[in-house]
């Protein structure tokens, strides 16, 4: 088969079961059965398959500084799970660029897109820290997700952008 990478949680425990450090790795995987290979035997890990099938597009505004450091973030820890689109620049057909550029937009797997907190979710979805899948299971029920959806669209207008003219741009 085609070697997949796999990104583990090695995780250290003491005698008492009090956890010493936690180390993120990557490795590569010949077969779905067969385990990742930087997982010793005995070793509790998180895994998660990083395949081109379940990688999300995230079209954010790369004038936004805030934006582009939280995307820069994302993509450090799940970088074959995340690819960044830069809205100010070629988008696809179905992405409409003042849209894109009022909220977050995450295309899905299976092409669906999707903007706002519901974009976030997706991300945080595919973060192998657990804390990042804590957070998208509690914000996923519409009595949160709605509110928290409508709070990020009137902030989302409030952030700071880069001015440009003639192709500079100012930090």
């Amino acid at each position: 088969g085609v070697p997949r990478a796999c990104i583990a949680a090695r995780i250290r425990i003491d005698a008492e079961g009090n956890k010493l450090s936690q180390t993120f790795v990557r490795g590569l995987m010949r077969s779905p059965a067969t385990p990742c290979p930087i997982v010793r035997p005995g070793t509790a890990v998180h895994m998660q398959v990083m395949t081109q099938s379940n990688a999300i597009t995230a079209y954010y505004d790369g004038q936004c500084p805030i934006c582009e450091r939280e995307m820069a973030h994302y993509v450090r820890q799940a970088p074959d799970l995340i690819q960044l689109q830069d809205c100010t620049g070629d988008l696809p057909a179905d992405v409409d660029r003042d849209k894109a550029l009022a909220s977050l937009h995450v295309r899905l797997p299976d092409g669906r897109l999707v903007d706002g907190v519901a974009a976030f979710i997706a991300i945080w979805e595919r973060m192998p820290l657990r804390r990042w899948r804590w957070l998208a299971r509690l914000t996923r029920p519409a009595p949160i997700r709605i509110p928290l959806n409508q709070l990020y669209l009137w902030l989302a207008p409030l952030r700071p952008r880069r001015t440009c003219q003639d192709g500079v741009c100012e930090r």
